[in-house]
């Protein structure tokens, strides 16, 4: 992380903030913070251009853009004021454990391109704008669980289209059902027993793989190593439990299968782009 990059505070009256197009910043200088942010482009004739950890990225209509707690960005150019957006906690989605497994697939489809799926992209500019009629035209107390519910219906959506894909890479590939079926246990496994002190070679006797077969096939489906799934499980698992403020942090370190506090604050620190107790003061001052 950048140590010269704005780590910028986020006040919320609500669990989600909105931000019409009119307000939306024309240029934004690079800065971080540790709530998820959702863009939403609704000018059709358009282009705004946005930074993400160093990458330029076009946006035009209907396209949606999340841009993930810790990741550094900047607004290069909305001239136009096309971009509408959304600001929420990722506890919001962390804390749910259906959501929180398609963590990473979420973090690997973050720009979702109308010319790729208008139907899907049109379902979810329809949820903006309902979100944003929800902030601006109700009063009642119900008004931020509302906007969640839709929030949440957008995940929904976009998580059957990832499934779908999958599905569909997955019959076109050289794998057979057996072996697509089997690293799906291996998965499961691992959600369940992230916990435990597991190994890669105790996970692949489970679904009765060599060790290296198991490794190359498990990369090659899920696109992180054996370790890198692993830790990402334990960490949607610890950013849960540090909400929970009847918990040391090294009590919710140990539930989540994180046995050594110098590693848990270097690899935290690493996708999270926080340390632990600054994650917890965070979202719980």
């Amino acid at each position: 992380m950048d140590i010269y990059a704005k780590n910028e505070q986020l006040n919320f009256d609500y669990d989600i903030n909105t931000i019409r197009s009119p307000l939306y910043p024309s240029s934004f200088p690079m800065h971080w913070h540790l709530h998820a942010e959702c863009l939403a482009m609704i000018n059709k004739e358009s282009v705004a251009t946005i930074s993400v950890n160093q990458r330029k990225i076009s946006l035009r209509y209907g396209d949606i853009f999340f841009i993930w707690p810790g990741e550094l960005h900047e607004i290069l150019d909305n001239s136009d004021k096309s971009i509408v957006a959304l600001q929420f906690p990722m506890s919001l989605i962390n804390s749910k454990k259906e959501f929180a497994v398609y963590y990473e697939k979420y973090k690997a489809h973050s720009h979702l391109r109308y010319s790729d799926n208008p139907k899907l992209n049109s379902e979810l500019l329809t949820d903006f704008d309902d979100i944003l009629e929800i902030f601006d035209n109700y009063s009642d107390s119900f008004r931020s669980i509302k906007m969640t519910t839709v929030l949440y219906n957008m995940f929904i959506k976009i998580a059957s289209v990832i499934t779908l894909d999958a599905e569909k890479k997955t019959s076109a590939s050289a794998y057979g059902d057996n072996i697509a079926d089997k690293l799906d246990i291996a998965c499961t496994y691992i959600k369940a027993h992230y916990d435990e002190p597991l190994t890669l070679e105790d996970v692949a006797s489970y679904v009765g793989f060599s060790p290296c077969y198991f490794s190359r096939h498990f990369k090659k489906t899920t696109t992180h190593s054996f370790v890198e799934y692993l830790i990402l499980q334990r960490i949607n698992k610890l950013q849960v439990l540090l909400i929970d403020k009847s918990l040391t942090i090294t009590e919710a370190a140990f539930k989540s299968g994180f046995k050594s506090i110098s590693t848990l604050n270097r690899t935290f620190s690493k996708y999270c782009g926080c340390s632990p107790s600054e994650y917890r003061r965070y979202y719980t001052s």
